[in-house]
């Protein structure tokens, strides 16, 4: 599936299920409070997602969709934020700690061994990814806080037939809530391999499990992080990633070759 088809599947499957009125709205918000999300948010997804067949579908799975001031709710709004208002090339300091920064920046750290001159920075690989939450929607809470547990818990069954949409190669999970909307190792999207990576970090051992899942007859990489607002542990593991690199690209290669026939 190309880009403009999985973009047509994931619309029709938000208007079938959740979009715009939610039918656990009423569940997740049950004090009915005016912070609440307006509506359910879809997913990010970079216009040239899909597109080639020598660039792996990656897909992020993230938490809930941000605060309540945000009011971009469809793929084309959500498109145009992130393409217009997050240019990176001036970020500098703290800011490099932010969600989005870090998001685009592992994305050149996986993709980059696959488009080589085509991404030079965090701008030039924003075409090329999916970005969804495993939550929809958000309560407002103060200082961009987690979401209730009900909100993740209520998504699950929507995300899980959401994510098979994207044809994904490797998702990134950020975050523990993202994981378990993943599904359990043995249940949804079973674990039928382990990838071991390590690195050595001021006499410290790093180590780290990535999963290799089935999906409906499709496998894809599922490599668990953390949320990048947990700065230190995310930064072991990015670094984990980036010195196993390899390793890493060889296997998201070799399934890539095992998908191409699906």
């Amino acid at each position: 599936m190309n880009n403009n088809e999985i973009v047509k599947s994931i619309e029709q499957f938000y208007m079938d299920n959740i979009y715009p009125i939610c039918p656990k709205l009423g569940d997740c918000n049950r004090g009915n409070s005016e912070k609440f999300s307006k509506k359910p948010k879809m997913s990010y997804i970079g216009r040239e997602y899909s597109n080639s067949n020598k660039v792996p579908n990656l897909v992020f799975l993230s938490l809930d969709s941000g605060g309540n001031e945000e009011a971009m709710f469809t793929i084309d709004e959500i498109r145009k934020e992130v393409e217009n208002k997050n240019d990176f090339n001036s970020t500098k300091g703290k800011e490099k700690g932010k969600h989005w920064f870090q998001t685009f920046n592992l994305s050149c750290l996986i993709l980059e061994p696959f488009l080589h001159d085509l991404i030079k920075s965090e701008n030039e690989v924003k075409p090329f990814i999916v970005h969804a939450n495993s939550a929809k929607c958000n309560q407002g809470k103060k200082g961009r806080k987690q979401a209730d547990n009900i909100l993740f818990e209520n998504c699950r069954e929507y995300v899980l037939e959401e994510l098979p949409l994207y044809k994904p190669d490797v998702i990134v999970s950020q975050g523990n809530k993202a994981w378990d909307a993943i599904g359990k190792a043995d249940g949804e999207h079973k674990v039928i391999d382990t990838l071991s990576i390590e690195y050595e970090h001021n006499s410290k051992t790093v180590k780290m499990n990535i999963f290799i899942r089935d999906m409906n007859g499709r496998k894809f990489m599922h490599i668990p992080m953390f949320h990048p607002s947990y700065f230190r542990g995310y930064w072991e593991q990015k670094e984990c990633l980036k010195i196993n690199r390899f390793k890493i690209t060889e296997k998201i290669t070799e399934l890539m070759n095992s998908n191409s026939s699906l």
